[in-house]
């Protein structure tokens, strides 16, 4: 029987990078596929995380669902290689059925959802930064330890102590809204569902009004923020909503 080997630098060439912030963790690739699959010679790829363009998303994967007007780089691959930019993205999106890509009779499903795969995206890039947070907080505490050992620590009452900074810098990024909403909106985006003008036969309804607003409405409407929304960034519009 063969020996157990451990492999401790082949993985590590990607998986410990400024991709996964620097510490062990996963990525999501989109590249220039051929059709084996693989990546296009000198062709660029893109790291997919929550602040992804769709456009820069999903190449070599497989995806299902609608995205309007609104394309991406899954379902297809290049047909030139000396202008892999020149990829069909229209051809590969608003995909609904994967029949005539491969045989998906064998898989537990036959779909690659869209909405899915945005939640991976932003899971993988969130993981990272727990993975990050859990190092920076145990190397604070182990330099703190040290420091009280050698006399050496600055630590005085009243004020906070270099490793709870630490600690508070990195637990803020994963609880406020950097890792938990779209940091921006896509530019040039339309809606996935256009807007509908409404009917002038409308008017000619029995509108009844609204009816009287609770007396407590204003009050549950008017409570002050929390220390943490105080400190967020203002909240962004979201310019459309995928539809599964």
């Amino acid at each position: 029987m063969d020996a157990f080997q451990r492999t401790e630098l082949d993985c590590t060439q990607c998986h410990i990078a400024p991709a996964t912030r620097g510490v062990p963790g996963v990525l999501l690739r989109s590249i220039f596929p051929s059709a084996t699959g693989t990546q296009v010679l000198k062709s660029t790829s893109f790291v997919t995380d929550q602040e992804s363009l769709l456009k820069d998303r999903w190449g070599g994967w497989y995806v299902t669902g609608t995205s309007g007007r609104q394309q991406h780089m899954g379902n297809v691959t290049v047909q030139d290689r000396d202008h892999p930019e020149l990829l069909d993205r229209t051809a590969g999106t608003n995909t609904t059925d994967l029949t005539g890509h491969f045989d998906n009779s064998i898989y537990l499903t036959a779909d690659s959802d869209i909405v899915a795969h945005l939640v991976l995206a932003h899971q993988t890039q969130m993981h990272n930064l727990i993975t990050e947070t859990n190092y920076k907080t145990r190397i604070a505490l182990y330099d703190a330890q040290q420091q009280d050992k050698t006399g050496a620590s600055s630590f005085s009452p009243g004020t906070l102590s270099a490793e709870t900074r630490i600690m508070r810098a990195y637990a803020d990024e994963v609880v406020t809204p950097d890792m938990v909403r779209m940091c921006r909106p896509e530019p040039h985006a339309r809606a996935i569902v256009e807007p509908q003008s409404p009917a002038w036969l409308l008017l000619l309804w029995n509108l009844q009004p609204f009816t009287t607003p609770d007396p407590l409405d204003s009050v549950l409407a008017h409570l002050p923020a929390s220390m943490l929304q105080q400190r967020c960034d203002p909240a962004i519009a979201v310019t459309s909503v995928l539809l599964g």
